[in-house]
């Protein structure tokens, strides 16, 4: 064969090789555009269960944070770049976090802080009773005030003096309790061999406080007849009475204003006096006794009868120790 032909024939060849390649590139191409596509279109699939002895590759998403930067124009025209900031991001968990350590730091301030402690507290309306008396009671000093139960501060005060009625208590910050109280105000005066006691209206016994000039008195061996009164419970406080507590006294309203009206009715200068036995009485300015017994519904006439008994024994020469007109229709008088 000639040397042209055979340079014929390599140069088809080499055409026959280049479009088998091309073609075979082309095939290659559309297989892969077409495998990308059918990997596109599938959805993802989760399986919810994990084959034993699978080991499942965790994933750590990288999370991209923005840093600002910031740049300052100079007076030459230039800017001046300062260094980047990061964007921080302030989850619920750091919020929570600050919260608790703020409710800690609040709780150590309120528990050893001076400013929330108690001093001494602040009393309205009692001017017989002081302070120091009532914060002897109360036990208050340097206490912090969220301890401070107001409705047990008021049944320790009206427990320990029955004087005061009505007693209320305020608690407020940082630390002040305010004590607003009624006194009772004494109509009468009992001393009994020595100590003095006083009784209001309703028949209250309590410690006389001040002066009892003005008031009527009565003398007598022992506290005038009384029940006592029972604190009953709270429902809301369970607060008892305290076995410290002064006992709570009242007075029979018979016997009161019995007392009261005899009060009344004796001699100017006269004391009056009473006997569990005889009754209510007077001491008369002649040296002797008189009583006219409890029951002064018929005053009048004791009073009458008793008249007619010191005149007769004035007639007669005799000065009795005592005359009792407490049954008017049965008097009599002793003579030692």
């Amino acid at each position: 064969m000639s040397e042209i032909s055979l340079k014929t024939n390599r140069s088809h060849a080499d055409q026959v090789r280049a479009r088998r390649q091309q073609s075979s590139q082309t095939h290659q191409g559309r297989a892969s555009q077409h495998a990308r596509q059918a990997v596109r279109s599938t959805p993802p699939v989760v399986s919810r269960r994990r084959s034993s002895g699978a080991t499942v590759p965790n994933y750590k998403r990288v999370g991209s944070r923005t840093r600002r930067s910031f740049s300052i124009s100079m007076d030459s025209g230039a800017e001046l770049v300062l260094g980047s900031l990061p964007n921080i991001q302030i989850g619920w968990r750091t919020v929570s976090g600050i919260l608790v350590a703020v409710l800690i730091g609040l709780i150590l301030i309120f528990t050893n802080s001076s400013m929330f402690r108690v001093s001494s507290p602040e009393v309205v309306g009692v001017t017989r009773i002081s302070v120091s008396d009532i914060s002897a009671v109360l036990n208050l000093a340097n206490k912090p005030i969220y301890m401070v139960d107001p409705n047990i501060v008021a049944a320790q005060i009206t427990q320990s003096f029955p004087q005061l009625m009505n007693v209320k208590v305020s608690v407020g910050l940082p630390a002040s309790i305010v004590i607003s109280a009624q006194e009772r105000q004494p109509v009468l005066a009992w001393e009994y061999n020595g100590p003095v006691v006083w009784i209001d209206r309703e028949g209250f016994i309590f410690e006389s406080t001040g002066d009892i000039s003005g008031l009527p008195i009565v003398h007598a061996d022992d506290l005038p007849p009384y029940v006592e009164v029972k604190t009953p419970v709270d429902e809301e406080t369970l607060i008892a009475t305290s076995p410290l507590a002064p006992t709570v006294r009242k007075m029979d309203m018979g016997l009161m204003q019995a007392a009261m009206q005899i009060g009344n009715n004796v001699p100017n200068g006269a004391d009056v006096i009473f006997n569990p036995q005889e009754g209510f009485g007077w001491n008369d300015p002649g040296g002797w006794r008189v009583y006219i017994g409890t029951d002064l519904s018929n005053l009048e006439i004791k009073l009458i009868v008793y008249q007619a008994i010191n005149q007769t024994l004035i007639e007669r020469g005799i000065t009795p120790t005592m005359i009792s007109v407490a049954q008017p229709d049965a008097p009599f008088y002793r003579v030692e």
